[in-house]
């Protein structure tokens, strides 16, 4: 069996408004699966971005692994 366990994805937004209600969107989508998130402010040739990055972590390894006896 294969499955997905951790998934990181990252946004980009030009406001800081934005950025946030990416993180609460993500957040009523995905609840207590969401490991970490993390907004980064970035300015080039004075243009102010950021980025958001967002990781879920669907299962444990102890969730997955069972023992038989």
């Amino acid at each position: 069996m294969t499955t997905t366990m951790l998934t990181t994805t990252k946004y980009f937004s030009t406001a800081e408004a934005e950025a946030e209600a990416i993180i609460d969107q993500q957040k009523q989508e995905h609840g207590d699966y969401i490991k970490s998130h993390s907004i980064t402010r970035k300015i080039k040739k004075d243009v102010e971005y950021f980025i958001i990055q967002v990781t879920v972590e669907y299962y444990k390894d102890k969730d997955l692994v069972s023992t038989v006896s």
